[in-house]
């Protein structure tokens, strides 16, 4: 379940509706400036301290239901293909600590499968990187979808062929 509000009192019904077991994440990533040093936004629990910030009024603010996860996966969608890859963080939010994530190739489940392409195909895009929170129960909870996501580094980790896939796609769309 998710809100996008900048109405303080939408973010507490939606917040209440859940028993408080809601996240706040950015649209887009934040770095700020302290003593000198860059602080990333990352994913964060929502309190009723965070809501009564009159800074809510003042641009949209993407609120999500909390999913009791195992573990997250980026799907990365090439064309017809698809990779998917398990990212295990004792951080929580894997962007937090790379390094420290474990990272696995693993199946993508039918239904995921069929919802990306009917995804994929409605906005019109050949490419793009989705993201889950994979449950206790194994289900896959849609998290977002960037256009332009990253992957190299998932690549990297687990050998699987993205580039190879993104290099056979655009080979087909320049000929």
């Amino acid at each position: 379940d998710t809100l996008i509000t900048n109405k303080p009192a939408e973010a507490r019904a939606f917040a209440e509706q859940h028993g408080w077991n809601v996240v706040y994440k950015t649209f887009t990533p934040v770095t700020v400036t302290r003593d000198g040093a860059g602080h990333h936004t990352y994913t964060t629990p929502v309190t009723p301290q965070l809501l009564d910030d009159e800074a809510v009024r003042f641009t949209a603010h993407l609120f999500q239901q909390r999913v009791d996860k195992t573990h997250d996966v980026r799907l990365v969608c090439v064309g017809d293909r698809m990779f998917a890859i398990e990212i295990h963080s004792p951080e929580g939010d894997w962007r937090r600590s790379y390094d420290r994530n474990t990272y696995r190739v693993c199946e993508v489940p039918d239904e995921v499968a069929a919802g990306m392409r009917a995804l994929l195909e409605t906005f019109g895009l050949n490419f793009a990187a989705a993201d889950f929170a994979v449950d206790h129960d194994q289900r896959w909870w849609f998290l977002d979808l960037n256009p332009n996501g990253q992957w190299a580094w998932l690549e990297q980790a687990t050998r699987a062929p993205i580039s190879r896939a993104v290099a056979d796609l655009l080979a087909r769309h320049t000929r």
